[in-house]
């Protein structure tokens, strides 16, 4: 196994770690799990391309590794009621429709998008406020209302993302129809 793909498991791992911290709110191990994730997160890609490793399976496992960690801890997080419930529900549609629009299944290489990338960094961050917010006593976080402004605006986000994925998928059937045609 490479230290990449090694770094990908251990944050499947440590997911359902972090969901139980968060449910049984015990913030500051929680805090400590996400700073590890991020960390493995940062380092898979960097290992998978210094040791010329990365692929088409390493970057779905990766990509999986981050829905759950987020997914998961946005879940729990929902459940106590510091962010909308919609957030994890939003977060796993678009990874599907990530997954399935990027035609993994046949074999293709995923395909990214600037906006789908700036969401998936974003709900890094705000597992990271929340978390941070709880850890570090930074109650004028929650009385500026920037978690719950930030939660709604990824939410926004989520759906625009949900939306330009859709019309590329429309927009490239009809191309593959004009081609078949041909």
């Amino acid at each position: 196994m490479s230290i990449a793909n090694g770094l990908t498991l251990a944050r499947l791992v440590i997911s359902p770690i972090n969901m139980w911290c968060i449910l049984e709110r015990q913030f500051l191990l929680s805090g400590v799990l996400f700073v590890l994730a991020v960390v493995s997160d940062v380092f898979d890609g960097i290992f998978a391309r210094r040791q010329a490793r990365a692929n088409r399976i390493g970057g779905i496992l990766d990509h999986s590794a981050d829905c759950l960690f987020v997914s998961s801890a946005l879940f729990a997080l929902a459940f106590q009621g510091s962010v909308p419930i919609f957030l994890p529900i939003l977060v796993v549609l678009a990874f599907i429709q990530y997954v399935l629009d990027s035609r993994v299944f046949q074999k293709e290489k995923l395909v990214p998008s600037r906006l789908g990338r700036l969401n998936g960094i974003c709900y890094f961050v705000i597992v990271g406020i929340v978390v941070g917010e709880i850890v570090f006593n930074a109650w004028w976080v929650s009385d500026l209302w920037i978690r719950q402004v930030f939660s709604w605006v990824l939410i926004f986000s989520t759906v625009l993302s949900i939306g330009e994925r859709l019309v590329l998928l429309i927009n490239r059937k009809a191309v593959d129809n004009q081609h078949s045609q041909h």
